[in-house]
């Protein structure tokens, strides 16, 4: 009885036992945040084999991918019991020529290609500081419109808003976006950013950046990891100002955190944009909150509002 002895050398874990109904990109990410509770993710595949699912993560030490299959092996990853080993055939060489080649920071970084051989770096994206829900999409062509902007974005997730701005000065136009989820948001950005499926201004591709909302009392935090308490929210947002409340959005892996004031919220922004919350090294993620999704801004162009946020 019992599981054998391995010679843990590798870095690199094959899971079996992975949902077939999760989108793969989604997938992709739950898996490299799991794996990352355990140790320095390097990189995270998943493999479709006879309608199977088998994900392929490489650590950047042995002892971390050792940890990491003691761990999550026979637990229960949405519903599902995985199955994971440790890679005996894949060596270090993984981890290494990943280090080698510069890879590093944040908690993975997936190195695979779509069918047009486009790099998808999904995961590395996830952990960027900078990431929220919303995006401004700069350069436009002054005549695009609200319509135009939501058949190019809808295939990426729910949108809540959209909102034109028109600047006489530049003969232009911005587009302000907000999507449902954070993953919508980066995947939107990462493949659309420097394409021309919107109209640009003067043949040029239009930009598309990360944006936070206008300030107000109230943070929405995104990359809450599921071992974080409202407790360990509330004690670290209160060196920034009185909090008046914290709720965790566990579904989402986000928490809404209220300030007393407005300054205070803006200077909790400032300092936890980035930060790590209890034993996780998810990278938090900061924007505004506004209440039931509504907010009013002027300077000509359309808005409108889709369900408000959950």
């Amino acid at each position: 009885g019992g599981r054998p002895m391995h010679d843990s050398r590798t870095c690199t874990l094959r899971i079996a036992g992975l949902p077939r109904d999760m989108p793969v990109d989604r997938l992709r990410e739950e898996l490299g945040q799991l794996a990352s509770t355990h140790g320095n993710v390097r990189r995270v595949v998943v493999n479709i084999l006879d309608n199977k699912r088998e994900g392929v993560v490489t650590f950047d030490e042995p002892g971390m991918a050792d940890n990491a299959r003691r761990k999550m092996h026979k637990s229960y990853f949405f519903e599902h019991p995985l199955d994971v080993e440790l890679d005996l055939n894949a060596g270090m060489s993984s981890a290494i020529g990943d280090r080698d080649r510069g890879g590093g920071g944040g908690y993975a970084k997936v190195a695979e290609r779509d069918r047009g051989g486009k790099t998808l770096d999904l995961i590395e994206e996830m952990d960027d500081a900078l990431a929220t829900c919303r995006l401004s999409i700069s350069d436009l062509h002054p005549s695009v419109q609200d319509a135009e902007v939501e058949r190019v974005l809808k295939p990426y997730g729910a949108i809540e808003s959209i909102y034109i701005r028109r600047d006489s000065f530049s003969a232009g136009c911005t587009a302000d976006v907000k999507l449902r989820s954070l993953t919508s948001s980066v995947r939107a950005k990462r493949e659309l950013d420097g394409t021309t499926l919107l109209r640009g201004l003067g043949g040029r591709a239009p930009r598309v950046e990360f944006r936070m909302g206008p300030p107000c009392n109230e943070l929405w935090v995104g990359s809450v990891h599921g071992s974080v308490t409202e407790q360990v929210v509330k004690s670290r947002f209160e060196e920034f100002g009185k909090v008046l409340g914290v709720r965790i959005l566990r579904g989402s892996k986000s928490s809404h955190v209220s300030f007393d004031t407005t300054a205070m919220a803006e200077k909790a922004a400032r300092g936890m944009r980035g930060r790590m919350l209890g034993t996780s090294n998810w990278r938090l993620k900061i924007d505004f909150w506004e209440r039931g999704g509504e907010r009013v801004e002027r300077g000509g162009g359309g808005m409108w509002n889709a369900a408000p946020p959950p």
